[in-house]
């Protein structure tokens, strides 16, 4: 690995400037972005550096809005108590799923033999090895029939 040196840690001065947003901060210095991502991979120390100024930060930020809500501040007072409180000052969010047209969700249920059944086992080890995410487990002239590949 390369040793961190004075160019690298420049760089993220220029980043920390540039409030971590990457591409803008490789602008700024005059790298291409790839070249910060082999420093990330290749300098000893420099992903390590980064994070903790982006830690350094976010205390910063935290601090701030701490100060401001001790202040009164309506907003800083619900992003803390939403954060810290999140069971009782937190975002709700209700997910309703439906089917087709609004009505009930369609599930089947496939038992392991029948997909065996329909199967070699070599070529069902294959599609499953193929990493979809579904398999086609229809059999010629029937409707198509799919199952989850893994859970």
């Amino acid at each position: 690995m390369a040793k961190l040196n004075k160019k690298h840690k420049d760089f993220i001065e220029v980043l920390k400037k540039k409030a971590f947003h990457i591409a803008n901060a490789c602008d700024a210095f005059g790298i291409h972005r790839q070249t910060y991502y082999l420093w990330i991979r290749k300098v000893d120390g420099f992903k390590e550096l980064i994070e903790s100024e982006r830690m350094r930060l976010v205390d910063t930020v935290e601090a701030l809005l701490y100060e401001n809500a001790l202040d009164g501040q309506q907003r800083a007072i619900e992003k803390f108590l939403q954060h810290n409180y999140p069971e009782k000052y937190g975002e709700r969010i209700n997910l309703e799923h439906t089917g087709k047209d609004g009505g009930p969700i369609q599930t089947s249920n496939v038992e392991l033999l029948q997909i065996l059944e329909r199967y070699d086992i070599k070529d069902l080890l294959k599609l499953i090895a193929s990493g979809k995410d579904m398999i086609d487990i229809t059999c010629p002239g029937e409707p198509k029939d799919y199952v989850p590949a893994h859970k």
